[in-house]
């Protein structure tokens, strides 16, 4: 019987890039905007595909949802949950934690860093 762990031993670990070539892919990717057609992807949701494989997309979402907020309606409930938490908990000290509600009743706006608009993430959350 082969198991899955099996046939994974059988591929060798992916390896970086060089240099040279994340930099032209990053050129290509601002040029032909890359990134907004693969998130575009519905049939199969690239998106989607991506942060279910990646258990740490909360850290490399934020830019993405910065630049193109209409993002937040493709994610999932429990990642904007995720997201919800570590743009509060960012944007908030624990000395005045006890402002969060009053962040989130005046809008909240963006995290500071590029983050997330967190009036939008309360909104689509609150349609589901």
């Amino acid at each position: 019987l082969v198991t899955s762990s099996d046939r994974l031993a059988e591929f060798p670990a992916a390896r970086c890039p060089p240099p040279e070539v994340l930099a032209r892919l990053e050129e290509l990717d601002a040029a032909l905007l890359l990134g907004t057609h693969v998130r575009g992807w519905r049939e199969p949701d690239a998106l989607v595909q991506t942060i279910k494989a990646d258990s740490d997309s909360v850290s490399w979402l934020p830019p993405i949802l910065a630049r193109n907020p209409a993002t937040v309606e493709a994610l999932p409930l429990s990642t904007l949950c995720q997201l919800l938490s570590a743009t509060l908990h960012a944007s908030t000290s624990q000395d005045d934690f006890q402002d969060a509600p009053q962040t989130l009743q005046n809008g909240g706006g963006e995290a500071s860093g590029g983050g997330p608009d967190v009036s939008r993430l309360v909104q689509r959350l609150a349609e589901s």
